[in-house]
């Protein structure tokens, strides 16, 4: 049910932001990417001991994605996005694999082209949008509060990113185009947690995050 929900508010955010991109479809741009991150950490606001917050470090992950754009002016891209982080896991003392989790941000996002020197052109990035929250029952298993017992639902939250990158000019054609572009950037995932008392806690993860992509212009 959760799957379902998900994919159908991506279907609708990519519908809506395909409204602005139909009156421009020549300026349309189609970015497929393949993230990775491979720093993060996340945390358990209020789950350590004495109702400390309880930190823990993050497995590498990897973050298929999608991204549409439209020109707004020379050195300006509006649209929107989506990225499926594959579940990873978190380490503590005494975990086991099994103890996974994973984002699913859908955004809207804006890059902005800095220099341009041949086929090169420096861009920043920015993204701003919601993000479902995904856990194994061994992820709720760790995150026993002092009263409450073990998380028995969870939900997504705020999503921003901001970063840096370089897109390269593979081909370009009359009527399509094709850039390589690769970014890093650092992104903020919220979400929350309730247990089985009704108390709800906060689970930030932030991650360094390295984007490669393959940007097809229309």
């Amino acid at each position: 049910m959760i799957r379902r929900k998900t994919a159908l508010t991506v279907f609708v955010f990519f519908i809506a932001a395909l409204v602005p991109l139909h009156a421009s479809p020549e300026h349309l741009v189609v970015r497929t990417f393949g993230g990775m991150e491979p720093l993060g950490r996340l945390t358990a606001s209020g789950m350590g001991s004495l109702g400390a917050d309880l930190t823990m470090d993050t497995g590498y992950g990897f973050s298929p994605g999608l991204e549409l754009y439209f020109h707004l002016g020379e050195r300006v891209e509006i649209g929107a996005g989506c990225r499926w982080q594959l579940l990873r896991r978190v380490y503590r003392s005494g975990g086991d694999s099994d103890e996974q989790f994973g984002f699913i941000p859908v955004y809207i996002a804006t890059r902005v082209f800095i220099t341009e020197m041949d086929d090169f052109r420096l861009y920043g990035i920015a993204k701003a949008g919601y993000d479902f929250f995904r856990t194994t029952s061994a992820f709720n298993g760790i995150l026993e509060a002092s009263d409450g017992g073990p998380v028995q639902s969870v939900s997504g939250g705020i999503y921003a990113a901001a970063g840096i990158g370089i897109n390269y000019t593979i081909k370009e054609r009359p009527k399509w185009g094709l850039d390589f572009s690769t970014d890093a950037a650092y992104a903020f995932y919220g979400a929350r947690g309730t247990d089985t008392n009704g108390d709800t806690y906060r689970f930030p993860y932030q991650a360094l995050t390295v984007d490669f992509g393959l940007d097809w212009r229309f």
